[in-house]
This record gives C-alpha cells, structure tokens and sequence, in this order.
C-alpha cells in the first residue's frame, strides 16, 4: 500500500537554451496533477547540497526541502518508518492529499482515510 501512496520525482531537467520560461515549473505541476489523480497521496524527492540553487525552485513547486543529512520520517497507521540521508542531501517532500501534511520532518496521514 506504501508504494501506492508515495511517488519519487527523480529529476527535472529543461535544456539550457529553454531555460527561464518556466517549462520545469509546469513539468512539475502536470505530474503533481497525474499523480494525484491517480490516488498517489505525496511526492518525495531529493537534491544534492552542492546544488544549493534548486532549494528555492523545489520550493516555489510547492515543496518542504529538509536541512542537509535530515531524515524524513513517515508517520505510519503501524508506526514511524524512517527515511534517512545522506549529508550530501537534502530530502523533498510535498504531501498531495488533503489528509496529508508535513510538519517539522514528519509527514503525517498517510495510508489514511481517501
């Protein structure tokens, strides 16, 4: 069921000469709205801390990016699952169901009601 409910974004990438024109921004908001339709409950994510850059666009897309090494943890129905990292990278994490929500490195309501 946990795989049903999370969905990784691996990577956005955009050509050099297209950038700027807000192409990654939309590119991200057509797979929040597929994968959200399709019953996935939050999008995880991670970057590299020697792209600090990306910390501010990830944000703009709706998402928390946690410190650098932070762990994210998902509070389960059975319990707290971890999610460690490495100190070379920052989590994302942006739930996409109303029951759903992040909170100071604990997203919360998963596998819950639909």
């Amino acid at each position: 069921m946990l795989a049903r409910a999370l969905v990784e974004l691996e990577a956005v990438s955009v050509a050099d000469t297209a950038r700027g024109q807000g192409l990654g921004h939309q590119l991200v908001d057509a797979l929040v709205r597929a994968y959200t339709l399709q019953g996935y409950q939050a999008m995880l994510g991670g970057i590299h801390t020697h792209k600090p850059h990306l910390k501010p666009y990830y944000e703009a897309d709706g998402f928390h990016v946690l410190g650098p090494g932070t762990p994210l943890d998902l509070q389960l129905p059975i319990g707290r699952l971890r999610y460690p990292a490495e100190p070379s990278m920052r989590h994302l994490v942006r739930p996409l169901a109303s029951h759903v929500a992040y909170q100071h490195g604990v997203l919360t309501g998963l596998l819950g009601r639909r």
